[in-house]
């Protein structure tokens, strides 16, 4: 290894952040790994020590050809595969520590400008690749490779002459795409709808005698931009071509899509993104706030401000924030690297952030917590509300903070506690898909036992499935039946039927019992000389005591065990399914488990020497009893397969998709804590599993929804790609609301976050209302796509964006305030989020610059 003096190490590391892109120039692209390696090395080192580091190597960036070159492999990304540097610095690297191989590991690209992408400097990492086809011919493609630096009337010379049209048809010939039989013509396209056409997958047509040239609506990719490179990320260059205000792109800094859709619905909040414009966050920057970030400085306001002010400028079409997301991760270490993220937890970070550098709060009072005691809801939420705003006061809360009623009552003294808590995430619950599967009932009784092949859906009860079977065996319907899985779960009659997660085919096998009212327990049996062997299937019995000692188990448990598995006689394996065996059949009463265990709701309790001595099992909701047995070969063999299925369809028609209404209805549904989730009862002095219900109090003026697609357990991960009806106007939560006192509130959707793909390897993009279209944002990519119609169904939909209508007239819902009075000479936004349209008035401005129609709208 050779090395290099610290000081010149962090001179070159500062050259290569700050060297600006001039035309001409070449840049060098090095491995990413390699680079970081050399950053953090010069960052990490002292000025007297000398930096030791291995040559050169870009083998993770090139493939080898077949004729010995190498070339660059597709879709590396910027800052996750490779970093850039200036031509000096690569040399200078070299100079110091060389290359593994010449021809491979020096990867040199120009700076160019001059085209219909945009007219900054950047660097061009891939030619741009068009397809096109003679019409005439539309199944004999052509892949074109052009520079990005090229004009449209040098793409439409080297197309014609690709496609060999003559010259004598150049001037009639026309361009198009045709989607659905229709034309869209090159000629009517704005240098968006061009730009996105260009970077699709799009086929575009030649007409050797057309009227037109034409395109489709874009169909972006994937999208991996950086402010210095044009391709490989679907064009994502700095402009100073005039642009739309807002309509920006943002650059990936490698896996930070998730960042980038956050941030892009966050900016076309026309009332937050105002306030930023205009300068009214200076007024009310809290230095004082302990929670804030880093007293004095306020860094994560004021990388927010610089990014809404660059975005909003109008003077480019790609932001690189890379700034932002240093200062997010200087607070939030689990935002640094280049790792995929959640994108709503990156969201609620940054309100939350910016919500303490700018609360208005200097000093938070403590405030005693108070019980509602019976009071009235709306006294207890309106105290809950003022005491919250003695602590917390922004503009975030202004906006995006609503309020929620939970209600808990105990099931053992009906005691009943009402909180009233602010929200700024509606999370709501997104069912999963409904799928047809299957699953086997086994019917278990002392002599027959009868076993139920059952094709149903997802959401078929427990119940309903027990009904069914009661009815098939003309059962008495006031029977009690109970189900226990192969693990010796028993399921309540209103969960669901569970169901093999991944597989329609697969099929579950479930044990059901008759037994009478009162408490029921599981008992398993088991090996005592191999781990964990069932020597039968699970069992249920009823059990009406409320202590036992070993000897209660032997004398109650262990008969009611061998009456049912053990080989007591000839007429007991008649249509049981038990496998022949010469074993002689054990006729001795006296033989007994070896060990006895007792689980209450799934912790050990543990038995007293003395067999006769007793152990409280009452107030438990889940009785386990495991017996381990030295001898076994009394149990019967069971082979279920030599039992003939009984056929039960209990398939109901499958429901493909949910309305956004119906997942708040699921998010407002009484539900019984968990024994994890327990909640402390005041009155009973201990953890109860309580009731608990909540219900939406008031709602803020920008509603924030996210739908909860991804679920994680202990052995899953699972994103849930249910399809949600979301309506584009008129979202009515009005009878959603607990509040007699709030009436015809209704939202407008302006902002999507939307996540496709599994969650390893996902993408986030965002689609959001500017300037009364909406448009599509994909990294780099920022476009005018098609208005957004009723019924809008979505299945990538995670993050759903609502601004309140104008409130009627005569409703108690608190009206949202944009700041307090220290921006008057600022100019406040009212309650209903418009302020003379100062965002309009500063599009209409006289800058030529900007294109006339740059204009956001508030109403």
């Amino acid at each position: 290894m050779t090395s290099i003096a610290v000081d010149k190490a962090k001179q070159l590391c500062k050259k290569a952040d700050t060297e600006p892109l001039k035309l001409g120039d070449k840049w060098c692209l090095v491995s990413h790994k390699w680079w970081m390696n050399f950053v953090e090395s010069a960052e990490n080192a002292t000025s007297s020590t000398s930096l030791e580091l291995p040559p050169i190597s870009n083998a993770n960036l090139t493939e080898k050809l077949n004729n010995g070159n190498y070339e660059l492999k597709p879709k590396m990304v910027e800052s996750l595969d490779f970093n850039l540097v200036p031509e000096t610095v690569f040399d200078a690297l070299v100079d110091t520590f060389g290359v593994e191989c010449q021809a491979r590991d020096i990867i040199k690209r120009n700076v160019i400008e001059g085209t219909l992408m945009g007219k900054a400097a950047f660097v061009e990492i891939y030619p741009l690749e068009i397809k096109i086809a003679n019409f005439s011919k539309k199944d004999q493609v052509v892949t074109l490779q052009i520079s990005l630096s090229e004009t449209i009337d040098g793409i439409r010379d080297k197309a014609m002459e690709a496609l060999k049209i003559p010259d004598s048809s150049r001037r009639t010939a026309q361009f198009f795409v045709e989607e659905n039989g229709k034309r869209d013509y090159l000629s009517s396209m704005t240098n968006f709808k061009l730009q996105s056409l260009l970077t699709s997958n799009s086929v575009i047509f030649i007409d050797e005698a057309g009227t037109g040239i034409s395109v489709v609506e874009p169909k972006p990719g994937d999208h991996n931009g950086n402010r210095r490179y044009g391709y490989n990320s679907n064009i994502s260059t700095s402009s100073r071509e005039p642009q739309q205000l807002g309509l920006c792109g943002l650059q990936n800094l490698g896996n930070t899509c998730f960042m980038n859709s956050a941030l892009q619905c966050l900016s076309n909040v026309p009332e937050l993104t105002e306030y930023f414009l205009k300068g009214v966050y200076n007024n009310e920057i809290n230095f004082e706030n302990p929670l804030g970030t880093q007293e004095s400085k306020r860094q994560l306001v004021r990388a927010y401000a610089e990014m809404i002010q660059e975005m909003w400028a109008g003077t480019t079409s790609t932001v690189r924030p890379n700034r932002l997301k240093s200062v997010i991760g200087q607070f939030a270490p689990r935002f640094n690297g280049y790792a995929q993220q959640d994108s709503q937890e990156l969201t609620s970070f940054l309100l939350d952030g910016l919500h303490e550098d700018l609360n208005r709060i200097k000093v938070k009072p403590y405030i005693e917590e108070k019980e509602s005691d019976g009071r009235p809801d709306s006294v207890v939420a309106e105290e809950a509300w003022a005491n919250y705003k003695k602590r917390n006061d922004s503009i975030i809360v202004d906006l995006l903070h609503g309020q929620l009623k939970s209600t808990l009552v105990c099931p053992v003294c009906t005691k009943v506690s009402v909180k009233f808590d602010p929200f700024c995430f509606l999370s709501v619950p997104v069912p999963a898909k409904e799928r047809l599967v299957k699953s086997t009932i086994v019917h278990v009784r002392s002599k027959k036992w009868a076993k139920f092949a059952i094709s149903h859906n997802t959401k078929t009860s427990v119940g309903k499935a027990l009904e069914e079977i009661k009815s098939n065996l003309q059962i008495d319907p006031s029977t009690r039946l109970v189900l226990v899985s192969t693990q010796g779960e028993m399921f309540k009659e209103e969960s669901v039927l569970p169901s093999m997660q991944y597989s329609s085919y697969a099929s579950k096998v479930y044990y059901a019992y008759a037994v009478d009212s009162g408490n029921v327990i599981t008992v398993e049996n088991k090996s005592l000389s191999t781990i964990d062997r069932a020597l039968s299937v699970p069992m249920a019995m009823n059990l009406s005591v409320s202590k036992i000692s070993k000897k209660y188990v032997c004398d109650t448990v262990v008969p009611a065990v061998k009456e049912l598995f053990w080989r007591l006689s000839d007429e007991g394996d008649e249509g049981i399914g038990v496998e022949d065996s010469k074993t002689e059949k054990c006729t001795e009463a006296l033989i007994l488990p070896s060990e006895i265990f007792v689980y209450c709701d799934g912790q050990i309790v543990s038995f007293p020497a003395d067999h006769t001595e007793e152990v409280d099992i009452q107030g438990y909701s889940s009785i386990r009893i495991v017996l381990k047995w030295a001898v076994f070969d009394q149990f019967q063999h069971f082979n279920l397969d030599t039992i003939v299925d009984r056929e039960l369809n209990l398939a109901a028609p499958v429901k493909k998709s949910y309305t956004l209404n119906e997942c708040v209805d699921f998010f407002t549904s009484e539900e019984q804590l968990s024994e994890d989730d327990s909640w402390y009862c005041p009155t009973c002095k201990k953890h109860e599993r309580a009731f608990k219900k909540l219900d939406l109090w008031s709602l803020p003026q920008i509603l924030i929804v996210q739908l909860k697609r991804f679920q994680y357990s202990r052995y899953s991960r699972e994103k849930i790609d249910t399809p949600i009806v979301v309506p584009v106007k008129g979202l009515d939560l009005t009878d959603k609301l607990a509040d007699p006192s709030n009436r015809m509130l209704k939202y407008d959707l302006m902002a999507i976050n939307n996540h496709c793909g599994g969650l390893g390897s996902g993408h986030y993009t965002a689609k959001a209302l500017n300037n009364g279209h909406w448009c599509d944002f994909n990294d780099s990519s920022a476009y005018i796509s098609t208005d957004l119609k009723e019924p809008f169904s979505t299945h990538e939909g995670y993050i759903l964006y609502y601004r309140r209508q104008p409130i009627v007239e005569g409703t108690n819902d608190r009206p949202k305030r944009i700041s307090s009075s220290s921006t008057g000479s600022q100019g406040a936004v009212n309650s209903s989020g418009t302020n003379g349209n100062s965002l309009n008035a500063r599009n209409s401005s006289a800058s030529k610059r900007r294109i006339s129609e740059s204009k956001m709208e508030i109403d």
